[in-house]
């Protein structure tokens, strides 16, 4: 199960913008470009969790990935931190894994879920979203 969150997570980020960072006193060099301090930079979620050099078949929803010795080798899964990382983390992730879990065994328990027939899961991000 946390397999599948983490995949759903990876493919659809919670957090809509980047998490930003500031470069130190002295300035920093980032992907060969000379960054003075006190500048803000950031990679946004989305960009980072579905890029090749990041992730194999970075557009697949493939749970296995994140499964204990068996994954995908290239996949660089210190790049995935969906509620931040270091000082600037979410306190609440812990909470936040653990109350996914339960709404997501409580859905699977309560409903039966499946696509219609004559009907296709598409792309999560193809969707058409009209406001009323």
């Amino acid at each position: 199960m946390t397999a599948v969150l983490q995949e759903g997570i990876r493919l659809c980020p919670p957090i809509p913008d980047n998490l930003h960072r500031e470069v130190p006193a002295g300035g920093g060099k980032i992907c060969g470009r000379w960054l003075p301090a006190g500048t803000a930079v950031g990679v946004p979620g989305y960009s980072m969790f579905r890029y090749s050099f990041n992730f194999e078949e970075p557009e697949e929803f493939l749970p296995e990935r994140w499964a204990d010795g068996e994954g995908l080798e290239g996949d660089e899964k210190e790049a995935f931190y969906p509620f931040g990382v270091g000082p600037s983390g979410c306190l609440g992730q812990q909470l936040a894994w653990v109350e996914t879990r339960i709404i997501l065994a409580r859905l699977l328990w309560n409903f039966d879920l499946r696509v219609p027939e004559g009907k296709r899961l598409g792309n999560w991000t193809d969707q058409s979203i009209l406001w009323a």
